[in-house]
């Protein structure tokens, strides 16, 4: 990719291992509240 304001060439994908770890805590807390509430239910 080019910054064509400034005229430098910039990394392409910067900022995406940020998103991705990001999708992957919040998938992680999914799960987590989906374990709990099948606890929750078989307790039942």
């Amino acid at each position: 990719k080019e910054n064509v304001i400034i005229g430098k060439l910039i990394p392409a994908g910067t900022g995406m291992q940020v998103y991705f770890e990001e999708k992957r805590k919040q998938e992680a807390q999914k799960a987590k509240e989906e374990a709990e509430k099948a606890k929750e239910e078989v307790a039942q």
